[in-house]
């Protein structure tokens, strides 16, 4: 650990451009990767309600909780 904090506090600059071009994929990577993360999470928790709102429909027709 300490030798990656002596490296990253004597890092000199790069002299490099970054265009637009590389800043906008970047940009649109990130957005990307994080739209996975949430639309993940929302499937995750979307399929136990789904299955509750289909329990309580049965249920409000008479089909019985219980059964599947």
């Amino acid at each position: 650990m300490p030798a990656i904090l002596l490296l990253a506090a004597t890092a000199v600059p790069a002299q490099a451009y970054v265009g637009p071009g590389l800043g906008l994929g970047a940009a649109s990577t990130a957005l990307g990767v994080v739209g996975a993360i949430l639309l993940g999470l929302l499937a995750f928790v979307w399929y136990p309600v789904k299955r509750l709102i289909r329990l309580a429909r049965k249920a409000a027709r008479g089909g019985g909780a219980g059964r599947r």
